[in-house]
């Protein structure tokens, strides 16, 4: 029988590995957030997150474990759901089970990482220069 929390670890260990991809892609191309022309290309095109960048992440992390423990409870205290005997770790959080908190978590960490990944291509997408055209004499 398949656990919750077996599934809460292939799910964070999921998202972490599309992180770690992502974050090995762009450091392995090397491009620049402003384009590969650019003269300002002293910074590498997916950093870390500086300290200052981890505060909306965190914040929004924080949200949304806070609106999965309200939504969770609401939903099992009105018998919307239940979980079968023996798949969970038995540590609750009221009546949600701990195990309900992986998916905040990987979201939090997941789609921020996703979000600038996306953004970095569309940045290199606008920055692509145009090819000379030559007209024919």
């Amino acid at each position: 029988m398949t656990s919750y929390a077996i599934l809460d670890a292939l799910f964070l260990a999921a998202a972490a590995a599309v992180v770690l991809l992502l974050r090995r892609h762009s450091s392995l191309r090397g491009h620049s957030p402003l384009g590969r022309h650019s003269s300002l290309r002293r910074r590498p095109q997916f950093q870390s997150y500086s300290a200052g960048r981890w505060g909306p992440v965190l914040a929004g992390g924080l949200c949304l474990l806070v609106f999965t423990a309200i939504f969770d409870n609401v939903m099992i205290a009105l018998g919307l759901f239940v979980y079968r005997a023996g798949t969970l770790s038995g540590l609750m959080l009221g009546r949600a089970p701990l195990e309900d908190f992986a998916y905040p978590v990987a979201a939090a960490v997941l789609l921020p990482v996703l979000w600038r990944w996306l953004r970095r291509s569309e940045i290199e997408a606008e920055s692509e220069p145009e090819p000379d055209s030559e007209e024919p004499t």
